[in-house]
């Protein structure tokens, strides 16, 4: 007997609960972040923060490590078409990495997971399957996390250092590996590369960060730390950027190394420095021309 509920309208109530359960998780996590990061930094206004004061070095640093990190970026991107079907991509790589950079900036809109949703329907309009985008869109995500926990995880227990020589070594190994043997070669492969390159490129920023305040005995915790702040920043769902929690994360990791006032300091330089990039990142493609031998539409 039909009783007029079909599977679309099962999946379309699940999501809607989902979603109206997932969005007061998400601001009661950012709440709680908040309250932390108050507490630990300016509670009992002992933490004297001058952000103006820092020398011109530090400041020519933030820009220039907002130019890096929007410039890593890209490898998120690459990632991300290198993921989709090779007869999909195939010679229209540009404007695919253009599509990413476009609606990237979306991840700044009230929900934290929109800048997912704008590439999946920039895809689908230039002819690539909602499948495919989303397993590219899927996989992206996933070894974005797992690439940031384990390296976080290698640089808190091994070292900053430790862990660049052993992943240099691992980069060298499997490009041989792969030039040897053309059976190995395989884009997710490439794609994996390419978001552990970003992963390094973000954690190497925020230990020069450190550095330059002069907690040169920190770096491999802030890398490490700040690697799992994103994480936690990028999974819960809802978050503008991941703001709030990833530096409430980051304040808990290495409390027990780095001073309050260079806590604080780091937390909002990394901030104004990741939103800056990710605004660079944004301009430098929407002002990218397309190219002309493929159907990909003007965004």
């Amino acid at each position: 007997m039909d009783n007029g509920f079909v599977p679309g309208q099962v999946k379309t109530l699940l999501s809607s609960q989902w979603a109206s359960l997932a969005r007061p998780i998400a601001m009661l996590m950012v709440l709680a972040s908040v309250y932390y990061l108050w507490r630990s930094l300016f509670a009992g206004g002992s933490t004297d923060i001058s952000i103006s004061g820092q020398s011109a070095n530090f400041y020519m640093f933030i820009a220039i490590a907002a130019c890096v990190y929007g410039l890593s970026l890209t490898f998120l991107a690459i990632a991300w078409v290198s993921f989709l079907p090779a007869t999909d991509r195939r010679g229209y790589e540009v404007n695919l990495l253009k599509i990413y950079g476009v609606t990237s900036i979306a991840k700044y809109l009230p929900s934290g997971v929109l800048h997912f949703g704008g590439r999946q329907l920039a895809g689908a309009r230039v002819g690539l399957s909602h499948l495919a985008l989303a397993k590219a869109s899927t996989l992206e995500a996933a070894f974005s996390a797992m690439a940031a926990a384990m390296l976080g995880v290698f640089m808190l227990m091994l070292g900053f250092g430790v862990t660049i020589v052993v992943l240099s070594a691992f980069a060298i190994l499997s490009a041989f590996a792969l030039r040897s043997n053309p059976a190995m070669q395989n884009a997710t492969i490439f794609g994996v590369a390419s978001i552990v390159l970003f992963m390094m490129s973000m954690a190497s920023i925020a230990a020069m960060c450190v550095w330059l305040l002069g907690s040169q005995g920190a770096l491999s915790t802030a890398a490490g730390a700040y690697l799992m702040a994103w994480v936690a920043g990028f999974v819960i769902p809802g978050l503008v950027a991941g703001i709030g929690v990833r530096e409430a994360v980051f304040a808990f990791l290495v409390n027990d190394e780095i001073l309050p006032a260079e806590i604080a300091l780091i937390v909002v330089f990394m901030r104004v420095l990741t939103t800056v990039g990710d605004g660079l990142f944004f301009l430098a493609f929407s002002a990218w021309p397309k190219t002309e031998n493929t159907p990909v539409k003007e965004l």
